[in-house]
This record gives structure tokens, sequence and C-alpha cells, in this order.
């Protein structure tokens, strides 16, 4: 996984494939944040591997979330009902969002020691929130997320 420090935000990225088809976008690194978390509606992101985790459920209650949360307009990534509600963090505006906790495979690259391969990780199970555009204010143009580091069942 190559990460990449932006200077004139002091923020770091890699880039990232989530779902299937597959989307490829960069995710800001963050050592704090409880939650990993993608701007579906921005993405388009329209996976059909994608699943909602259950509120109430073992996976709900290892990952930390916060009851139930629902929607009333046409299931997708971003409005499941009976979904493990989170609360992912936004350090760049200083907010919360509340989002449903969805898993999906997401595929990480790294290049081989001996060679100029690229090798190619594919996780399956990657537990994230899927928020709106309002959580990028702040954030580099071309990041679309924020992945967690942090020491949390969650992360990475």
């Amino acid at each position: 996984m190559t990460i990449i420090k932006d200077i004139t935000k002091n923020q770091y990225f890699s880039t990232f494939i989530i779902g299937d088809p597959p989307v490829t976008f960069s995710l800001l690194l963050d050592l704090g944040n409880l939650y990993s978390w993608v701007a579906c509606d921005d993405l388009d992101y329209k996976s059909t591997t994608f699943a909602p985790i259950p509120c109430r459920s073992t996976k709900c209650s290892a990952y930390g979330g916060s009851g139930c949360v629902g929607c009333n307009a046409k299931p997708s990534s971003s409005c499941t009902n009976n979904t493990c509600g989170a609360d992912p963090y936004t350090p760049w505006s200083d907010a919360f969002y509340s989002s449903g906790l969805i898993h999906d495979k997401i595929f990480l690259y790294t290049h081989s020691k001996n060679s100029s391969k690229v090798l190619q990780y594919p996780m399956s199970g990657f537990p994230f929130a899927c928020v709106g555009k309002g959580p990028l204010k702040g954030m580099l143009p071309n990041a679309k997320g924020i992945l967690t580091l942090a020491n949390v069942n969650i992360a990475l």
C-alpha cells in the first residue's frame, strides 16, 4: 500500500478499490477515528457485494455500533434499514455524521520486494460506514473518506 502525504493540507492518503463493480478512490488515513467511512453517494457506489451489518448483531457489538438506523428511500449502500448505527467523525470539519455500517470487499495493493510487480490482496467483509458528501468538507479534493488505523476492532 503506497501512502502519500499532501503537504498543503498535511494529510496522508492512499488509493483503494472497494466493491463489485470495483470503484477506485482515495481515503485519508486517520490514527484516531473509531470508524472507516466512505462518501458512497459522491462515488456513485453501487456495489452488488455490499451487505449491511444488522443492528443488535455480534458484529455490531464488536464494532462499537450505536443502535439501529433506518431509511425511507430506495434501499442502497447509504440507505439501509435495521442496520448497525455508527457515528463517523471528520476531524477537519470537527463533526460527527450518523450512518449505518456495511461491509464489502476491499483490495489492497503493494509492490513486490524483489520486482516491480504489483501484488493485489483482496479482503472480504471490510466494515465501513457509508455517508453523504457533507463529511468531505476540509479534506483533500480527491479524498472520498477516511480509513481508520486506530486501535479499534473495525480498523484495517
